[in-house]
């Protein structure tokens, strides 16, 4: 008579081992990586304070940091049409646009406000569109004094609860509109065929 031996035991805990093993790497990588964005956050924000920060301090401004990790403010994302790096505007109804570089893009940008009815004590946000930079909420009225400083590059500006945008696009380009259009061409579904109701 043969006797077989039962290997079901060492491999079931050969099985367990490695599996608990993999758990703690993976816990391990993920506190690696949220350790590392707390400290990427960290001078992220050291470095807007020296620059953008500095100069709204110095005016006495009032603001808040929303950081797009966090999901705050999505602002047109979800409801405006997006094409590369910029609003689809073709796609958006009564949409006013006007050209303006530099510190010309101010007074643009200030008319852009009266004309969608902003009222100057409105909570607006400031998105720069950049990695690694917040996005600010502060007083339309405040955002005015210190424009050019938070422009920069190129900017949306927009409410928080509201449907209007302006768009301030590095070429040169301001736009600005009360109302996104049809939902269904919202973020880049606008780029999907839409299907014939039947």
């Amino acid at each position: 008579m043969t006797s077989q031996t039962d290997d079901s035991q060492p491999v079931a805990a050969s099985r367990e081992r490695y599996h608990t093993l993999r758990g703690k790497r993976a816990e391990l990588l993920r506190n690696q990586a949220e350790a590392t964005a707390r400290t990427q956050r960290r001078q992220d924000e050291d470095a807007f304070r020296r620059a953008q920060g500095a100069a709204l301090e110095d005016a006495g401004i009032v603001y808040q940091l929303l950081w797009p990790a966090d999901g705050s403010a999505k602002g047109p994302l979800g409801t405006y049409p997006i094409g590369f790096a910029s609003v689809h505007w073709p796609l958006v109804p009564d949409v006013m646009s006007d050209f303006a570089q530099g510190a010309e893009r101010v007074p643009v940008v200030a008319r852009a406000l009266t004309e969608l009815g902003v009222a100057p004590a409105t909570a607006i946000v400031v998105d720069s569109c950049l990695g690694g930079t917040p996005r600010i909420m502060l007083a339309a009225q405040d955002f005015l004094t210190c424009a050019e400083v938070l422009l920069g590059h190129e900017a949306w500006l927009y409410e928080l609860d509201g449907s209007w945008l302006i768009e301030v696009y590095h070429e040169g380009t301001v736009s600005y509109a009360r109302r996104p259009g049809s939902a269904e061409l919202a973020g880049d579904a606008w780029r999907k065929p839409i299907r014939e109701p039947r």
